[in-house]
């Protein structure tokens, strides 16, 4: 009698360990989906960085202007200013990128804006704000996530062939200001922008 209730014991135990094993073996492999997600989310919330290529685009402005940002070796440089209509960061920044592109905007150098949000959106705050550059809702989310639109705001040079120089996110304080302004005059003079 002892012996067979220590065999059904025996039973009980290995089922209960089999099972845990089990249980163990999938929160394993649920965890690494689990971090393979997070991963996939944290980046599309990194910055642009240096040497990341960006795509062209092309639809219309928010006054319904055909647009067109391509880069080839023939285009100037860009600067790509990355707001939304509800981030009061983004409205911080509209000072520095106005005065910016009134005193640099040339055949070298261009500025876009790219709002994160409806084109009636785009277009409400950029005659509020007397923005003096085309102004584009991006809504495609893989242009979205090719330009990192979820990182806001962020103020974006880039070389003609499409290439990221520098990228500044965020509320620009002075010193970032300071360094942005130095880039688009090496720009200006035909120096090379230093990363």
């Amino acid at each position: 009698m002892a012996s067979s209730r220590n065999t059904i014991w025996t039973v009980v135990f290995a089922v209960i360990i089999v099972l845990m094993a089990a249980e163990i073996a999938l929160l394993i492999n649920e965890n690494r989906d689990l971090k393979a997600s997070l991963d996939e989310l944290t980046a599309m919330f990194e910055p642009l960085a240096a040497d990341q290529r960006l795509p062209a685009l092309s639809g219309e402005d928010v006054n319904g202007m055909p647009f067109s940002l391509r880069y080839s070796i023939e285009s100037p440089t860009t600067v790509v200013l990355w707001f939304s209509p509800s981030c009061d960061a983004c409205e911080g920044n509209l000072d520095f990128w106005n005065s910016l592109c009134n005193r640099y905007a040339s055949e070298n150098l261009r500025f876009i804006a790219l709002c994160a949000g409806t084109a009636d959106e785009a277009r409400t705050f950029a005659n509020a704000h007397a923005m003096p550059y085309p102004v584009v809702a991006v809504t495609d989310s893989r242009l979205l996530d090719a330009y990192r639109g979820h990182v806001l705001p962020q103020t974006v040079v880039v070389s003609p062939d499409g290439m990221v120089l520098q990228a500044w996110p965020g509320t620009l304080e002075p010193d970032a200001q300071n360094e942005i302004i130095r880039a688009v005059e090496r720009i200006r003079t035909g120096s090379p922008v230093v990363q």
